[in-house]
């Protein structure tokens, strides 16, 4: 998924972009310039060379596990027709642990505080 917003900057010095809850991987842009990617909390990046004062843009793109289409009851129902000889071990030993992870995006509460020197 990707979420874009504008938004006004009126503060100066370093600050900090923290993106909060992140489900589970995603690159972030602010203005057009990448600012990086994160696998694993916390989600966030140091932002001083790319805000401006007044408008910015900030894109994030989050990526999810395979949990989300694996899940689906119509992707395994097509494994089975494509495959039925196949067992399906993966989905037998995983289902459980990946209930977890369906959830999916961005969560928040995406922030912006000052930071460092």
């Amino acid at each position: 998924a990707e979420y874009a917003v504008d938004f006004e900057y009126h503060g100066g010095g370093d600050a900090v972009l923290d993106l909060g809850d992140v489900r589970y991987a995603c690159s972030a842009v602010l203005n057009g310039q990448p600012l990086g990617e994160r696998a694993w909390p916390p989600y966030s990046f140091r932002v001083a060379k790319l805000l401006r004062r007044g408008r910015n843009r900030l894109t994030v793109t989050v990526t999810n596990t395979l949990a989300n289409a694996i899940a689906d009851p119509e992707a395994l129902a097509s494994w089975r027709q494509r495959y039925p000889d196949r067992p399906l071990d993966y989905d037998q030993r995983q289902r459980a642990f990946e209930v977890d992870s369906l959830p999916s995006g961005l969560f928040g509460p995406v922030t912006l505080r000052p930071c460092c020197s």
